[in-house]
């Protein structure tokens, strides 16, 4: 470890020493650490008081600005749903007046029929004359 300079001094390296310990209080005696150990506990309990009043408040404000934010949705879905009803009330209403209308093909089915033309004319475009369906009936 040792090395020569320049010079042809010796030089050794040595750790840098740690700074010294900060003295020590008095010691306290029995009762003024259960004072100490007291307050801490106190002090922990104030502390933990504390962040559970932020984190309340914190979810009460969110939780009031998302109830403000659906408010509008809540009363536009409610007109809706009563926009339906009334159309529902008023529609069978007017079908108890009017009587049930009757089919246009006899039979008490309740599907619908759909007929479907299955070959057109040779000369006639599909886009330029659509099919008239008066003579179909």
């Amino acid at each position: 470890m040792e090395k020569n300079n320049a010079r042809g001094k010796h030089k050794n390296k040595k750790k840098a020493l740690k700074p010294p310990r900060p003295p020590k209080g008095p010691s306290l005696d029995a009762a003024d650490r259960m004072m100490v150990k007291e307050i801490a506990v106190l002090a922990m309990k104030k502390r933990a008081r504390v962040e559970r009043m932020k984190a309340l408040k914190k979810a009460k404000a969110e939780k009031t600005s998302s109830f403000n934010g659906c408010i509008p949705a809540l009363i536009i879905t409610f007109l809706f749903f009563l926009v339906i009803i009334i159309q529902g009330i008023s529609s069978r209403s007017s079908s108890i007046l009017q009587g049930s209308p009757e089919p246009a093909v006899g039979g008490s089915s309740d599907f619908i029929s759909v007929q479907y033309i299955k070959s057109f004319p040779p000369n006639e475009s599909n886009v330029s004359n659509p099919p008239s369906f008066n003579s179909a009936a």
